[in-house]
């Protein structure tokens, strides 16, 4: 996979499932995700997840073991807030799991304060990510659809993420993942029409601006236009997908036959996400 696809993909679905398995921690239908058994192989999915997108992302440097260097500007550079946040995000990601095997009233609170560190480290990290596109010489990313891509995938990828793991892990035990697929398949749902939402606006937008957003948008929907076609159906398709599969879980749908849709649904949605990276 290209180093920067591999690297924003990974910490959009990262964080993603990160705060959602943390909002799970409060209760309600998400909270399987932070408890046995998704919690832990959910932890080790993120860290190698995570793992592989920074190290995608620093072996395309020149000389990857000056890496650090990154960090060098963060009074004025959003690359180098970015790799902060993300950088922390990783570390305190390190820290919650390994708190997370362990019983008593401290390591619990001590794991939500890490908790929550991570979660805004993790956040603050992807609004630099969007801040870097914000460039005035590039039109065509200059545009408010930046954060809905962004922040789309993160709901999307994150939600994908999540099911993946505690789908398959609560039908092993004989549990149900009727209510958590519920939410997620919806969030899903919700993260594909916020991404619809940015194209629509960013379509009419560079159409309107001339020079150089026009260019791109031309090639967009001349030489590239069959991947612009099949993404666009494909968010499409992923918003009705995931509204029927929450209509289906409340009719019964459960166990492996869930966790055989939320394949079909997370395939789908990750190959939706995809061309808007490339």
């Amino acid at each position: 996979a290209p180093p920067l696809p591999a690297s924003t993909l990974s910490t959009n679905a990262a964080v993603g499932a990160f705060v959602l398995m943390l909002t799970g921690v409060l209760g309600g239908s998400v909270a399987p995700l932070a408890k046995a058994p998704v919690e832990l192989p959910l932890l080790v999915g993120l860290i190698g997840l995570l793992t592989f997108g920074l190290f995608k992302l620093n072996m395309h440097l020149g000389k990857p073991h000056r890496f650090y260097r990154g960090f060098n500007n963060l009074r004025w550079s959003p690359v180098s807030r970015e790799i902060a946040g993300i950088s922390g995000f990783y570390g305190l990601l390190l820290g919650y799991a390994l708190l997370a095997p362990f019983a008593g009233a401290w390591v619990h609170t001590l794991q939500g304060l890490v908790g929550g560190g991570a979660a805004a480290s993790g956040l603050a990290g992807l609004y630099f990510m969007y801040r870097i596109y914000r460039v005035p010489a590039r039109p065509f990313w200059n545009h408010w659809q930046t954060a809905t891509a962004f922040g789309g995938n993160a709901l999307t990828l994150g939600s994908v993420l999540a099911g993946a793991v505690a789908l398959p892990a609560l039908a092993l035990v004989g549990g149900s993942g009727a209510a958590v697929a519920g939410v997620l398949a919806g969030i899903v749902a919700l993260g594909q029409a916020i991404e619809i939402a940015g194209h629509l606006g960013q379509a009419r937008a560079v159409r309107r601006v001339g020079r150089e957003s026009s260019v791109s948008w031309f090639l967009q929907t001349t030489r590239y236009y069959w991947p612009w076609v099949i993404r666009n159906a494909l968010l499409g398709v992923n918003v009705v997908a995931g509204l029927a599969l929450m209509a289906a879980v409340r009719t019964g749908l459960d166990g492996w036959l869930l966790a055989g849709a939320w394949l079909v649904l997370g395939s789908s949605a990750t190959a939706a996400g995809l061309p808007g990276v490339l």
